[in-house]
């Protein structure tokens, strides 16, 4: 995971993980929708053999089966309930029953037909994939059925109507070869837990005995043969008088003893063993204690584990690497500032370099408040009178933040008492470049003495990493650590003959290198080997060159070439024992000249070989699908043949620059050269010269025509001339102009990415851009629309004064489609051709092809998938906003409710609005409905339903609207192509960078306008009352103006529950035979159309 910020516009990525965990949101108890959450729902599999839930009592009525009881005590208030779906054949898990732990939904909101049929049994009985028929258990609902005993697959599931369908939270929630034993009841739970739901799986059964906890012994000093007390519960229907305890002592032989005392039916109790436990030994132990009761129903809850640390004062040198988690419990951690974070063990890149190494680190605080964390040594160390040191490397998450970490130490383990040592205050590295400190100093008399690593960087940092930390004697010894950073080779060319080979070494050790050897060896060739005398210091960094060149001269070759280092130790120099780090590899190719056209397209990994740089400075971003420059060298082309006459094109697509904090602009200064292959890039001729580029966070495309000086093979190179870092290459083309040329540059339909079926089903119009790139002027094109190879519309257009060089033509087209349904695609493909010159334009730019899916409800852009909602990665700012996008409708429909997606949950309010589009000017018009939402806090997509709004064909602005300055983190799906509409802007303004937003119209089927005179009144106008609310028995609505005509009442579904019809100011609804929750209300009167709510308790 990443955090990662975008200051664009003040929006910012909100991120969700194991780098940005939120704090614990309270139950609220109008929940309407939740998602899975990693870490939240993990699986445990209980493969062969299969578990069998006790052999023994007898508690269902038919001793012949199984009896399978779901008890649901939470439902999420938004309609939805719960299943259980048993397989007999037990082979679901994995197939059927998903290990990811959600299940595909259709476009209606349905699971697939056949989905049930693998499944014997199911609760409720008459469960089925329509969604909507709510066949499921809600709360407090408890139902039974009784099964044939055997083995089975299962897994509890959440469905909820037109959204993904869950598997509940909890281990017990999936099920994998579960054997269900004839006459035993097997109850399972949905209960809440936090702002998730659990579920729980326990047996009824005479005996069901487990352990809950160990409450001694625990971390001192001086431990021996220490005494074990456990706490026992039984929640078996029967007393028990005599169980057997097991005692595991680390790898020692197990201890097995009889307890003979009662344990009442549903009682705890606690219990001494006899046996001790040999805890004498210094550091980590681990107990495991089970208890053995005869005919145990569920052997999943008889054991438990607890570490126990014997304290003991360490001799020195006290090392600690944190290789293996265990090495974490040598510590002890303080979250002094209460946040819930604080020091933890992880794997990753070590301070070694071992991308799977351990180190520990403390996060940011996830209040937004400073670090304040301590790291404390369980163990004191035993350091001498004299000098004495303490030596460790450090670092940060990302080198975009600034940390802070500090160092004390003292005789006792309170903080309170300790001395500092060392601070470095506001550092900036990564794990790619870790900082090592040696701090020494000297102390009057020997003595035990604890250490203690103070993470305190400001709020919104990220983290603080720590590996490698030693305590010795005397003055620190250091070791040195020669990396081959990369080979030093000259850029892949058409002329290279005798070539210098280089490599870049650094240093990451803690010794000085005075002395090294270096070889290389391209291929399977001869080794060549030569001893350097450059100095090379502890962190520093050198380039040196190998005397003897090498022989690239062969073409349409590739050559590998590996380059070794080795130290040469000087007298008493420790000998270096990080290896892996010590040997690098780079290709360099021999090209030919490529014949035109010559055109790059960089999301292609295979036509991105025809580009090269220095190693790693320039690499792919697949976010953007572009080239992305890493440093301020030169991207270098394959050579071309170019022709001393002959005219070119050359087109550019690229991005630069970005807008940060809103205010200040990061621009790119940078250039497009050209030359002859092999000669010296200062001498290469400019064709474009971008200074100070900013392109507003989109792609943009240049083009120049050129002639060649002369004949020959000529190489393009882009060249930063100042950076930061964020030029972004699409695609290049060179071509020779030829006589008749026409592309097509933009093709659109007016769709949204998803749409309803019923809006292709009818005539709508497509446009298309053609533009004349030939030497000569084109009198007509022939434009042919066609759908999955189809054709639509063939028309001959004349392109009049457009029809000249460089000019282009824009061409409305209508096309009319029906017969398709949802889950088809709709694929346009649009191609153009010159009337008579139909065989002079040969060019691969006359055709483009756009796709939507056609779904029954659902209107969206955005691409999100599962994935997106793992990132925990959502757009938003620090101040209120509105952001939108427009829907272009090409037949009438009923407007029913937005889907949202969300990266973080929160209950705050949120405002959504629907407004008319103005095309032509670019501006939003009348507001046709207006409200606010609970946001809801779970993550992942939730669905907001409105009262039913009749929308014509036409442009429509669906709207957004964060309502305070915390970050509603809208997940985005962060798509090079996806824009939104910043509204509260003034003007407004389009975002791009930052994707397309989960932000989705749900419609309905409508045929015809409500009749209706009435206007809708924009929430800033309206004057009703509602009082009381929350209400229990009576709410009244009262108007200030106006006289009421009807008030509507709906649920949170939008299922109509109430109507009241009269004339007055006055309304009193009784709302006693209502269910607690949240209910809409639209009220109908004189003066126009009102939307509220209220609380029912």
């Amino acid at each position: 995971m990443q955090k990662i910020f975008s200051f664009i516009l003040s929006f910012c990525l909100f991120p969700a993980g194991v780098f940005a965990q939120q704090e614990t949101r309270n139950w609220q108890e109008d929940i309407p929708y939740k998602v899975f959450q990693r870490g939240i729902h993990s699986i445990r599999t209980l493969s062969e053999p299969a578990t069998t839930l006790n052999p023994a009592g007898r508690t269902v009525k038919n001793e012949q089966k199984a009896r399978i009881t779901l008890d649901v005590q939470m439902d999420w208030g938004d309609g939805s309930g719960y299943q259980i779906l048993l397989d007999s054949n037990h082979n679901a898990y994995g197939n059927i029953i998903p290990e990811d732990r959600f299940l595909p939904v259709l476009g209606n909101g349905n699971l697939p037909d056949d989905f049930y049929d693998v499944f014997e049994y199911t609760i409720p009985e008459n469960a089925n994939g329509n969604l909507n028929d709510g066949y499921w258990v809600s709360a407090p609902d408890r139902v039974s059925i009784d099964i044939e005993p055997g083995v089975y697959d299962y897994c509890v599931i959440n469905p909820s109507p037109g959204q993904i369908v869950y598997v509940a939270s909890g281990e017990d929630a999936v099920g994998n070869d579960i054997a269900f034993q004839a006459g035993l009841e097997y109850v399972f739970t949905i209960q809440r837990n936090g702002n998730y739901d659990i579920c729980t799986r326990e047996v009824v059964a005479p005996v069901e005995m487990g352990i809950l906890d160990i409450l001694l012994p625990e971390d001192g000093w001086n431990l021996g043969e220490e005494s074990v007390r456990v706490k026992l519960v039984n929640r078996g229907t029967e007393d028990i008088a005599s169980f057997q305890i097991r005692l595991h002592v680390d790898d020692q032989a197990p201890l097995q003893e009889t307890a003979d005392m009662v344990i009442l039916a549903g009682d705890t109790a606690e219990y001494t063993l006899q046996n001790k436990a040999d805890l004498s030994a210094a550091g980590r132990h681990t107990l495991k204690v089970a208890v053995v009761a005869e005919h145990d129903a569920d052997p999943r809850n008889d054991s438990i584990e607890k570490m126990v640390y014997h304290i003991e004062a360490q001799p020195t040198p006290y090392e600690c690497n944190f290789d293996q988690p265990g090495d974490f419990d040598r510590w002890n951690t303080l979250d002094s500032n209460a946040d819930g974070k604080t020091w933890e063990w992880a794997q990753g890149r070590d301070a070694n370099g071992n991308s799977k190494g351990g180190y520990v680190l403390v996060n940011f605080s996830p209040k937004g408040i400073e670090t304040d964390d301590y790291l404390i040594t369980k163990d004191p160390v035993i350091l001498k009178a004299g000098k004495n040191h303490i030596a460790f490397k450090y670092t940060a998450y990302s080198s975009s933040y600034q940390e802070s970490l500090e160092v004390f130490y003292g005789t006792e383990n309170d903080i309170r008492q300790m001395e500092k040592l060392w601070e470095d205050t506001l550092f900036s590295a990564d794990q790619d470049n870790w900082l090592f400190e040696s701090v020494e100093f000297s102390l009057a008399e020997e003595n035990e003495y604890y250490f203690a690593f103070h993470g305190f960087s400001k709020p919104e940092q990220w983290a603080v990493l720590l590996d490698n930390i030693v305590v010795d004697t005397g003055s620190y010894i250091g070791e040195p650590d020669i990396c081959v950073n990369q080979v030093v080779l000259p850029l892949s060319d058409c002329s290279l003959a005798q070539e210098r080979i280089g490599a870049n070494l650094s240093n990451k050790g803690t010794q000085d290198i005075s002395r090294f050897s270096l070889s290389y060896q391209i291929g399977n060739g001869p080794v060549v080997f030569q001893e350097f005398t450059d100095s090379l210091p502890s962190g520093g960094e050198i380039t040196v060159y190998f005397d003897q060149e090498a022989d690239f001269s062969e073409p349409d070759s590739t050559y590998q070439v590996a380059v070794s280092a080795e130290i040469i130790p000087a007298d008493g120099q420790t000998e270096e024992s990080v290896l892996f780090n010590n040997r690098a590899e780079r290709a360099i190719s021999h090209f030919s000249p490529h014949e035109l056209p010559f055109h790059t397209l960089f999301s292609d990994s295979s036509q991105r070989t025809a580009w090269t740089s220095e190693e790693r400075a320039w690499l792919y971003d697949a976010s953007t699908e572009a080239i992305a420059n890493q440093s301020s060298k030169p991207l270098a082309s394959q050579c071309i043949n170019l022709e001393e006459g002959s005219e070119y094109s050359i087109s550019l697509r690229f991005k630069a620059g970005t807008l940060m904090w809103d205010v200040f602009q990061a621009t790119e200064n940078f250039k497009l050269i050209y030359g002859l292959s092999g000669t010296d890039m200062e001498n290469w001729d400019s064709l474009f010269h971008f200074k100070e580029a900013y392109t507003d966070e989109e792609f943009v495309t240049e083009s120049k025509d050129f002639f060649a000086p002369g004949s020959g093979e000529y190489s393009f190179a882009i060249v930063p001339v100042t950076t930061n870092y964020t030029i972004r290459i699409q695609d290049i083309s060179i071509v020779k102009i030829q006589d008749y040329d026409i592309a097509i540059n933009a093709f659109d339909a007016g769709l949204a990415r998803m749409v309803p079926a019923v809006q292709v089903n009818t005539k709508f119009m497509t446009s298309t851009v053609v533009q004349n790139k030939g030497l000569y002027p084109v009198d007509s094109v022939r434009v042919v629309i066609s759908h999955s190879g189809t054709p639509l519309m063939e028309s001959r257009v004349a392109m009049g004064s457009m029809g000249e060089p460089d000019s282009s033509l824009s061409i409305e087209l209508p096309v009319s489609m029906n017969g398709l349904k949802a889950g088809d695609s709709l694929v346009l493909t649009v191609e153009a051709s010159i009337i008579g010159h139909e065989n002079q334009d040969y060019t691969d730019d006359n055709s483009m092809h756009l796709c939507t899916l056609l779904t029954d409800s659902i209107m969206g852009y955005d691409k999100a998938t599962a994935e997106s909602y793992l990132s925990g990665l959502g757009i938003g700012a620090r101040t209120p906003l509105n952001l939108g996008l427009v829907y272009h409708l090409n037949a009438s429909d009923t407007l029913t409710g937005f889907a949202i997606g969300w990266a973080e949950g929160d209950d705050q309010a949120v405002g959504i609005a629907v407004y008319r589009w103005i095309p032509e000017e670019n501006r939003m018009g009348e507001c046709l409905f207006s409200d606010t939402v609970d946001r809801g806090v779970q993550a992942g997509e939730r669905a907001y339903l409105i009262p039913a709004l009749y929308l014509e064909n036409g442009d429509y602005m669906f709207e957004a609207q964060q309502l305070s300055q915390i970050n509603f983190a809208m997940i985005s799906d962060f798509s090079p192509e996806g824009y939104f509409y910043v509204t509260s802007n003034s003007p407004l303004s389009i975002q791009r960078n930052l994707g397309f937003p989960v932000f989705r119209a749900i419609f309905g089927k409508a045929t015809s306008a409500p009749a209706s005179n009435t206007k809708e009144i924009p929430p800033s106008e309206r004057s009703i009352s509602i009082y009381p609310n929350p209400a229990k028995e009576t709410v009244h609505i009262q108007l200030d103006e106006g006289n009421l005509s009807e008030i509507l009442v709906f649920n949170r579904q939008g299922q109509l529950l109430r109507r009241w019809s009269g004339n007055g100011k006055l309304a009193i609804l009784n709302t006693t035979d209502l269910k607690s929750g949240i209910y809409i209300i639209k009220v109908q009167s004189d003066e126009g159309i009102f939307h509220s709510k209220f609380v029912k308790l």
